[in-house]
Protein backbone atom coordinates (compact mmCIF):
# COMPACT_ATOMS: atom_id res chain seq x y z
CA UNK A 1 0.00 0.00 0.00
CA UNK A 2 1.47 3.55 -0.83
CA UNK A 3 -0.08 6.73 0.32
CA UNK A 4 0.93 10.00 -0.93
CA UNK A 5 0.25 13.45 1.19
CA UNK A 6 0.63 16.95 0.32
CA UNK A 7 1.77 19.41 2.64
CA UNK A 8 1.78 23.01 1.05
CA UNK A 9 4.89 24.91 1.40
CA UNK A 10 3.30 28.00 2.86
CA UNK A 11 2.36 26.47 5.62
CA UNK A 12 6.00 25.81 6.86
CA UNK A 13 7.62 28.07 9.08
CA UNK A 14 11.26 27.28 9.94
CA UNK A 15 11.79 27.44 13.42
CA UNK A 16 8.11 27.29 14.08
CA UNK A 17 6.38 24.12 12.65
CA UNK A 18 7.73 20.57 12.89
CA UNK A 19 6.52 18.37 10.97
CA UNK A 20 7.53 14.59 11.74
CA UNK A 21 7.14 11.88 9.77
CA UNK A 22 8.07 8.27 10.53
CA UNK A 23 8.87 5.57 8.42
CA UNK A 24 9.08 2.08 9.92
CA UNK A 25 10.99 -0.88 8.82
CA UNK A 26 12.89 1.49 6.63
CA UNK A 27 16.69 -0.48 6.61
CA UNK A 28 18.87 -2.32 4.08
CA UNK A 29 17.08 -5.43 4.23
CA UNK A 30 13.56 -4.75 4.95
CA UNK A 31 12.20 -1.64 2.72
CA UNK A 32 13.15 -0.20 -0.64
CA UNK A 33 11.70 2.90 1.10
CA UNK A 34 15.61 2.86 2.24
CA UNK A 35 16.88 3.40 -1.08
CA UNK A 36 14.49 6.24 -1.61
CA UNK A 37 15.53 8.37 0.97
CA UNK A 38 17.96 10.73 -1.04
CA UNK A 39 14.97 11.45 -3.54
CA UNK A 40 12.71 12.09 -0.60
CA UNK A 41 15.32 14.60 1.38
CA UNK A 42 13.78 18.02 0.42
CA UNK A 43 16.66 20.12 -1.35
CA UNK A 44 14.75 23.47 -2.59
CA UNK A 45 15.33 26.23 -0.18
CA UNK A 46 17.77 24.80 1.57
CA UNK A 47 18.56 26.47 4.75
CA UNK A 48 21.82 28.25 5.65
CA UNK A 49 23.26 27.58 8.56
CA UNK A 50 22.49 30.29 10.82
CA UNK A 51 24.64 32.99 12.54
CA UNK A 52 25.40 31.42 15.80
CA UNK A 53 26.29 28.06 14.42
CA UNK A 54 29.02 29.57 12.07
CA UNK A 55 30.28 32.32 14.95
CA UNK A 56 30.65 29.45 17.55
CA UNK A 57 34.08 28.63 18.23
CA UNK A 58 35.08 25.46 18.40
CA UNK A 59 38.09 23.24 19.51
CA UNK A 60 39.72 23.05 16.42
CA UNK A 61 40.07 26.95 15.68
CA UNK A 62 42.64 26.76 18.28
CA UNK A 63 45.46 25.55 17.06
CA UNK A 64 47.87 23.78 19.25
CA UNK A 65 50.64 24.93 20.77
CA UNK A 66 54.08 24.22 18.80
CA UNK A 67 56.25 21.76 21.40
CA UNK A 68 59.07 24.67 20.54
CA UNK A 69 56.73 27.24 22.02
CA UNK A 70 56.58 29.34 18.80
CA UNK A 71 54.03 29.35 15.23
CA UNK A 72 52.24 25.75 14.69
CA UNK A 73 52.42 25.85 11.57
CA UNK A 74 55.62 27.43 11.19
CA UNK A 75 56.56 24.09 13.54
CA UNK A 76 55.10 21.74 11.45
CA UNK A 77 56.56 22.68 8.26
CA UNK A 78 60.34 22.61 9.85
CA UNK A 79 61.35 20.18 7.46
CA UNK A 80 61.81 22.45 5.62
CA UNK A 81 65.28 23.41 6.76
CA UNK A 82 66.51 20.13 5.24
CA UNK A 83 65.24 20.69 2.26
CA UNK A 84 66.59 24.48 1.91
CA UNK A 85 70.11 23.40 2.95
CA UNK A 86 70.87 20.64 0.98
CA UNK A 87 71.98 22.05 -2.62
CA UNK A 88 70.75 19.46 -5.22
CA UNK A 89 66.97 20.10 -4.00
CA UNK A 90 66.95 23.91 -3.34
CA UNK A 91 69.40 26.91 -4.63
CA UNK A 92 70.70 29.96 -3.00
CA UNK A 93 68.12 31.96 -1.19
CA UNK A 94 69.05 35.09 -3.87
CA UNK A 95 68.44 36.18 -7.17
CA UNK A 96 70.50 34.91 -10.06
CA UNK A 97 72.93 36.49 -12.23
CA UNK A 98 70.76 37.55 -15.38
CA UNK A 99 71.89 35.20 -18.28
CA UNK A 100 71.73 32.23 -16.17
CA UNK A 101 71.17 29.31 -18.70
CA UNK A 102 69.14 26.45 -17.79
CA UNK A 103 71.96 23.67 -17.73
CA UNK A 104 73.73 26.12 -14.92
CA UNK A 105 70.50 25.14 -12.66
CA UNK A 106 71.74 22.84 -9.98
CA UNK A 107 68.83 22.22 -8.04
CA UNK A 108 65.46 19.99 -8.67
CA UNK A 109 63.16 22.69 -7.44
CA UNK A 110 64.67 25.69 -9.99
CA UNK A 111 64.73 23.30 -13.09
CA UNK A 112 61.06 21.83 -12.33
CA UNK A 113 59.88 25.60 -12.02
CA UNK A 114 61.46 26.28 -15.22
CA UNK A 115 60.32 23.09 -17.06
CA UNK A 116 57.26 23.21 -15.99
CA UNK A 117 56.32 27.37 -16.28
CA UNK A 118 58.37 27.06 -20.21
CA UNK A 119 56.21 24.32 -21.43
CA UNK A 120 53.22 26.64 -23.14
CA UNK A 121 54.68 28.04 -26.07
CA UNK A 122 52.64 30.88 -25.73
CA UNK A 123 49.72 32.89 -23.45
CA UNK A 124 46.50 31.16 -25.85
CA UNK A 125 47.65 27.66 -23.98
CA UNK A 126 44.80 26.48 -22.50
CA UNK A 127 46.69 25.42 -19.51
CA UNK A 128 48.04 29.14 -19.34
CA UNK A 129 44.09 29.94 -18.73
CA UNK A 130 42.73 27.17 -16.27
CA UNK A 131 46.10 28.44 -14.34
CA UNK A 132 45.15 32.25 -14.04
CA UNK A 133 41.44 31.22 -13.07
CA UNK A 134 42.66 28.82 -10.43
CA UNK A 135 44.64 31.95 -9.10
CA UNK A 136 41.89 34.70 -9.53
CA UNK A 137 38.99 32.56 -8.15
CA UNK A 138 38.14 30.28 -4.83
CA UNK A 139 39.46 26.52 -5.35
CA UNK A 140 36.30 25.04 -4.40
CA UNK A 141 34.46 26.76 -7.30
CA UNK A 142 37.44 26.70 -10.19
CA UNK A 143 37.76 22.89 -9.21
CA UNK A 144 34.23 21.94 -10.10
CA UNK A 145 35.33 19.95 -13.29
CA UNK A 146 37.02 17.14 -10.50
CA UNK A 147 33.39 16.40 -10.14
CA UNK A 148 33.37 15.17 -13.87
CA UNK A 149 31.41 16.88 -16.71
CA UNK A 150 27.89 16.81 -16.09
CA UNK A 151 28.37 16.94 -12.66
CA UNK A 152 30.60 19.49 -12.27
CA UNK A 153 28.49 21.65 -14.10
CA UNK A 154 25.74 20.91 -12.17
CA UNK A 155 27.28 21.55 -8.51
CA UNK A 156 28.59 24.81 -10.15
CA UNK A 157 25.00 26.00 -11.04
CA UNK A 158 24.20 24.67 -7.97
CA UNK A 159 26.66 27.18 -6.29
CA UNK A 160 26.02 29.99 -8.61
CA UNK A 161 21.98 29.54 -7.82
CA UNK A 162 22.78 29.78 -4.00
CA UNK A 163 21.23 25.97 -3.41
CA UNK A 164 24.64 25.03 -1.29
CA UNK A 165 24.63 27.82 1.39
CA UNK A 166 25.66 25.10 3.79
CA UNK A 167 28.64 23.75 1.80
CA UNK A 168 29.41 27.07 0.21
CA UNK A 169 29.71 28.77 3.78
CA UNK A 170 32.35 26.23 5.33
CA UNK A 171 34.50 25.89 1.66
CA UNK A 172 34.26 29.95 1.22
CA UNK A 173 36.11 30.13 4.79
CA UNK A 174 34.96 28.86 8.36
CA UNK A 175 37.11 25.53 7.47
CA UNK A 176 40.00 27.53 7.29
CA UNK A 177 39.40 30.63 9.44
CA UNK A 178 38.25 31.33 13.11
CA UNK A 179 35.03 33.19 13.69
CA UNK A 180 35.73 37.03 12.70
CA UNK A 181 39.09 36.60 11.79
CA UNK A 182 39.92 36.15 8.28
CA UNK A 183 44.02 35.53 8.98
CA UNK A 184 45.51 33.06 7.45
CA UNK A 185 46.75 30.40 9.46
CA UNK A 186 50.11 29.92 7.00
CA UNK A 187 51.00 33.34 7.39
CA UNK A 188 53.60 33.29 10.19
CA UNK A 189 55.39 30.60 8.56
CA UNK A 190 55.73 32.43 5.28
CA UNK A 191 57.24 35.41 7.03
CA UNK A 192 59.72 32.99 9.44
CA UNK A 193 61.33 31.31 6.36
CA UNK A 194 61.10 33.93 3.80
CA UNK A 195 62.08 31.88 0.66
CA UNK A 196 62.58 34.27 -2.11
CA UNK A 197 59.63 33.20 -5.47
CA UNK A 198 60.86 31.76 -8.26
CA UNK A 199 60.21 34.81 -10.04
CA UNK A 200 62.21 36.96 -8.14
CA UNK A 201 65.18 34.79 -7.75
CA UNK A 202 65.46 33.18 -11.74
CA UNK A 203 64.18 36.63 -13.65
CA UNK A 204 61.92 37.07 -16.58
CA UNK A 205 62.65 35.64 -20.23
CA UNK A 206 62.45 39.18 -21.54
CA UNK A 207 64.94 40.37 -18.77
CA UNK A 208 67.62 38.09 -19.66
CA UNK A 209 65.63 35.34 -17.20
CA UNK A 210 64.30 32.00 -17.33
CA UNK A 211 61.01 32.54 -16.35
CA UNK A 212 57.68 33.40 -18.85
CA UNK A 213 55.57 36.07 -17.07
CA UNK A 214 52.02 34.29 -17.77
CA UNK A 215 50.21 36.80 -15.38
CA UNK A 216 50.23 40.24 -15.25
CA UNK A 217 53.28 42.33 -13.92
CA UNK A 218 51.28 43.96 -11.26
CA UNK A 219 49.85 40.38 -10.30
CA UNK A 220 54.26 39.41 -10.04
CA UNK A 221 54.84 42.66 -8.25
CA UNK A 222 52.24 42.08 -6.09
CA UNK A 223 53.86 38.93 -4.39
CA UNK A 224 57.81 40.01 -5.18
CA UNK A 225 57.90 40.49 -1.16
CA UNK A 226 56.10 37.75 0.22
CA UNK A 227 57.71 34.53 0.96
CA UNK A 228 57.14 31.66 -1.40
CA UNK A 229 57.17 29.12 1.24
CA UNK A 230 54.72 27.20 1.76
CA UNK A 231 52.31 27.95 -1.38
CA UNK A 232 48.92 29.71 0.56
CA UNK A 233 47.60 29.13 -2.54
CA UNK A 234 47.49 25.49 -2.30
CA UNK A 235 46.98 25.59 1.41
CA UNK A 236 43.66 26.57 0.24
CA UNK A 237 43.32 24.18 -3.02
CA UNK A 238 43.96 21.47 -0.63
CA UNK A 239 41.92 22.38 2.63
CA UNK A 240 38.76 23.18 0.14
CA UNK A 241 39.64 20.26 -1.97
CA UNK A 242 40.04 17.45 1.16
CA UNK A 243 36.87 18.67 2.33
CA UNK A 244 35.19 18.24 -0.84
CA UNK A 245 36.30 14.74 -0.95
CA UNK A 246 35.50 13.68 2.39
CA UNK A 247 31.60 14.76 1.14
CA UNK A 248 31.99 13.05 -2.03
CA UNK A 249 34.12 10.10 -1.30
CA UNK A 250 33.34 8.56 -4.55
CA UNK A 251 35.11 10.93 -6.12
CA UNK A 252 37.40 11.31 -4.33
CA UNK A 253 40.88 10.60 -6.46
CA UNK A 254 39.26 12.80 -9.06
CA UNK A 255 38.57 15.93 -6.71
CA UNK A 256 41.98 15.63 -4.75
CA UNK A 257 44.07 15.09 -8.50
CA UNK A 258 42.52 18.39 -9.58
CA UNK A 259 43.34 19.92 -5.92
CA UNK A 260 46.82 19.23 -6.74
CA UNK A 261 46.63 20.17 -10.22
CA UNK A 262 45.31 23.72 -8.60
CA UNK A 263 48.93 23.77 -7.10
CA UNK A 264 50.94 22.73 -10.27
CA UNK A 265 49.44 25.84 -11.39
CA UNK A 266 51.21 28.10 -8.53
CA UNK A 267 54.47 26.13 -10.19
CA UNK A 268 53.37 27.31 -14.17
CA UNK A 269 53.00 30.84 -13.15
CA UNK A 270 56.22 30.74 -11.21
CA UNK A 271 54.69 31.83 -8.20
CA UNK A 272 55.86 28.96 -6.42
CA UNK A 273 58.11 25.78 -6.45
CA UNK A 274 57.03 22.31 -5.98
CA UNK A 275 58.57 22.05 -2.03
CA UNK A 276 55.86 25.07 -1.87
CA UNK A 277 53.27 22.96 -2.86
CA UNK A 278 54.26 20.16 -0.61
CA UNK A 279 54.06 22.74 2.55
CA UNK A 280 50.75 23.89 1.46
CA UNK A 281 49.24 20.38 0.39
CA UNK A 282 50.43 19.49 4.71
CA UNK A 283 48.85 22.78 5.75
CA UNK A 284 45.35 22.21 4.25
CA UNK A 285 45.34 18.42 5.47
CA UNK A 286 46.72 19.47 8.65
CA UNK A 287 43.67 22.13 8.47
CA UNK A 288 40.86 19.53 6.89
CA UNK A 289 41.89 16.79 9.11
CA UNK A 290 41.37 19.63 12.20
CA UNK A 291 37.93 19.58 11.26
CA UNK A 292 36.76 16.58 10.95
CA UNK A 293 38.63 15.57 14.15
CA UNK A 294 36.65 18.36 16.17
CA UNK A 295 33.05 16.57 17.15
CA UNK A 296 31.24 20.14 16.95
CA UNK A 297 32.97 21.33 13.64
CA UNK A 298 32.53 17.51 12.37
CA UNK A 299 28.57 18.34 12.68
CA UNK A 300 28.50 21.19 10.02
CA UNK A 301 30.21 19.06 8.00
CA UNK A 302 28.20 16.40 8.05
CA UNK A 303 25.16 18.57 7.32
CA UNK A 304 27.04 20.06 4.54
CA UNK A 305 27.86 16.44 2.72
CA UNK A 306 23.71 16.13 3.27
CA UNK A 307 22.85 19.36 1.65
CA UNK A 308 25.35 18.71 -0.89
CA UNK A 309 24.57 14.99 -1.94
CA UNK A 310 20.33 15.69 -1.61
CA UNK A 311 21.09 18.81 -3.90
CA UNK A 312 23.39 17.09 -6.65
CA UNK A 313 20.77 13.89 -6.83
CA UNK A 314 17.99 16.49 -7.44
CA UNK A 315 19.70 17.89 -10.35
CA UNK A 316 20.83 14.89 -11.75
CA UNK A 317 17.34 13.84 -11.88
CA UNK A 318 16.02 17.01 -13.32
CA UNK A 319 18.48 17.34 -15.88
CA UNK A 320 17.83 13.37 -16.85
CA UNK A 321 21.80 12.49 -15.85
CA UNK A 322 20.42 9.83 -13.52
CA UNK A 323 17.74 8.82 -10.99
CA UNK A 324 20.83 8.83 -8.33
CA UNK A 325 23.90 10.12 -7.04
CA UNK A 326 25.50 6.68 -8.22
CA UNK A 327 24.00 6.57 -11.04
CA UNK A 328 25.10 10.17 -11.89
CA UNK A 329 28.71 9.33 -10.99
CA UNK A 330 28.57 6.19 -13.05
CA UNK A 331 27.46 7.89 -16.33
CA UNK A 332 29.31 10.63 -16.01
CA UNK A 333 32.70 11.38 -18.11
CA UNK A 334 35.22 11.74 -15.14
CA UNK A 335 37.86 14.65 -14.92
CA UNK A 336 40.64 11.52 -14.71
CA UNK A 337 39.88 8.00 -14.29
CA UNK A 338 40.73 6.47 -10.95
CA UNK A 339 44.24 4.83 -11.73
CA UNK A 340 45.10 8.18 -13.73
CA UNK A 341 44.36 10.29 -10.66
CA UNK A 342 45.94 8.18 -8.12
CA UNK A 343 49.12 8.36 -10.38
CA UNK A 344 49.00 12.30 -11.14
CA UNK A 345 48.11 12.77 -7.53
CA UNK A 346 50.98 10.29 -6.10
CA UNK A 347 53.29 11.96 -8.52
CA UNK A 348 52.68 15.46 -7.36
CA UNK A 349 53.26 14.28 -3.28
CA UNK A 350 57.42 14.82 -4.36
CA UNK A 351 57.33 15.18 -7.70
CA UNK A 352 59.93 13.04 -8.18
CA UNK A 353 62.68 14.36 -5.78
CA UNK A 354 65.00 12.03 -3.92
CA UNK A 355 64.86 11.13 -0.92
CA UNK A 356 66.88 13.19 1.66
CA UNK A 357 66.19 11.73 4.70
CA UNK A 358 66.04 8.84 6.69
CA UNK A 359 64.83 5.64 4.38
CA UNK A 360 62.93 2.97 5.41
CA UNK A 361 61.37 4.39 8.73
CA UNK A 362 58.69 2.52 9.88
CA UNK A 363 55.06 4.28 9.09
CA UNK A 364 53.96 7.35 10.65
CA UNK A 365 50.35 8.35 10.62
CA UNK A 366 50.00 11.95 12.64
CA UNK A 367 47.29 11.68 15.29
CA UNK A 368 43.82 12.44 13.91
CA UNK A 369 44.27 11.61 9.95
CA UNK A 370 42.19 8.72 10.47
CA UNK A 371 39.43 10.82 10.51
CA UNK A 372 39.77 12.24 7.11
CA UNK A 373 38.76 8.74 5.96
CA UNK A 374 35.54 8.79 8.03
CA UNK A 375 33.27 9.19 5.05
CA UNK A 376 35.29 6.94 2.66
CA UNK A 377 35.47 4.07 4.75
CA UNK A 378 33.06 4.59 7.64
CA UNK A 379 32.73 0.68 8.56
CA UNK A 380 36.35 0.80 10.00
CA UNK A 381 37.12 1.52 13.52
CA UNK A 382 39.50 4.85 13.97
CA UNK A 383 42.27 2.09 14.30
CA UNK A 384 41.69 0.25 10.89
CA UNK A 385 41.79 3.77 9.27
CA UNK A 386 45.32 4.63 10.69
CA UNK A 387 46.22 1.17 9.66
CA UNK A 388 44.74 1.60 6.24
CA UNK A 389 46.79 5.25 5.89
CA UNK A 390 49.82 3.45 7.36
CA UNK A 391 49.50 0.90 4.50
CA UNK A 392 49.28 3.51 1.58
CA UNK A 393 51.42 6.30 3.45
CA UNK A 394 55.19 6.74 0.70
CA UNK A 395 58.02 5.61 2.08
CA UNK A 396 60.35 7.72 4.35
CA UNK A 397 62.80 10.06 3.26
CA UNK A 398 61.49 12.51 0.89
CA UNK A 399 61.90 16.53 1.90
CA UNK A 400 59.31 17.53 4.30
CA UNK A 401 59.34 13.87 5.82
CA UNK A 402 59.40 14.41 9.26
CA UNK A 403 60.40 10.98 11.40
CA UNK A 404 59.02 12.26 14.85
CA UNK A 405 56.72 11.11 16.92
CA UNK A 406 53.91 13.44 15.92
CA UNK A 407 53.94 11.46 12.62
CA UNK A 408 54.51 12.74 8.97
CA UNK A 409 51.82 14.60 6.74
CA UNK A 410 54.18 14.39 3.76
CA UNK A 411 53.99 10.83 3.58
CA UNK A 412 50.09 10.44 3.29
CA UNK A 413 48.67 9.59 0.41
CA UNK A 414 44.97 10.38 0.33
CA UNK A 415 43.94 9.24 -3.07
CA UNK A 416 45.46 6.02 -2.29
CA UNK A 417 43.44 5.08 1.65
CA UNK A 418 40.53 6.77 -0.27
CA UNK A 419 40.56 4.38 -2.55
CA UNK A 420 42.04 1.08 -0.84
CA UNK A 421 40.75 -2.37 -1.29
CA UNK A 422 40.52 -3.32 2.44
CA UNK A 423 39.05 -6.45 4.16
CA UNK A 424 38.79 -6.95 7.69
CA UNK A 425 39.86 -10.47 9.14
CA UNK A 426 38.48 -12.09 12.25
CA UNK A 427 41.78 -11.00 13.90
CA UNK A 428 41.20 -7.54 13.46
CA UNK A 429 43.66 -7.55 11.04
CA UNK A 430 43.56 -6.12 7.57
CA UNK A 431 44.40 -6.95 3.68
CA UNK A 432 45.01 -3.78 2.10
CA UNK A 433 44.85 -3.88 -1.60
CA UNK A 434 45.61 -7.60 -1.64
CA UNK A 435 48.72 -7.16 1.30
CA UNK A 436 48.16 -9.30 3.94
CA UNK A 437 49.64 -6.04 6.81
CA UNK A 438 49.55 -6.07 10.75
CA UNK A 439 47.93 -3.17 13.00
CA UNK A 440 51.28 -1.13 11.85
CA UNK A 441 50.45 -0.89 8.17
CA UNK A 442 53.37 -3.30 7.83
CA UNK A 443 53.17 -6.20 5.23
CA UNK A 444 53.23 -9.67 7.16
CA UNK A 445 54.99 -11.35 4.40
Amino acid sequence: MRTAFVVPASALRAGTNTLAVEVHQCDRTSSDAYFRLESLVPVQGSLPFTDEQLSTVHDSDRLPAAPDGGDYFTWLLRSFTEARDTPSLMGENQALPAGTRYDELTALNDRTVVDINNAPADATDPEVHEALIDGRNSPYRTMSDGLGARLGTLYAQALKNGELPRTEALLSGRVEHTPGSSADWYQTAKNTYQYKRPFVRMGFTDEDGLIKPWDSRGGYDGLAKDGSFPSGHTSHGYAQGIVLATLLPELAPQILARASEYGEHRILLAFHYPTDIMGGRIVGERTAQGRWSDPGFRTLLEQAQDELRAVLAQKCRESGAGDTLARCIAHDRPYLSTDEALDVYTHRLTYGFPRIGTKDLPPAVPAGAEDLLRTALPKLSAPQRRTVLAATQLPSGYALDEDGAPGSWQRLNLAAAMTAKVAVHRDGTLTVNGVHVDREGVPTH
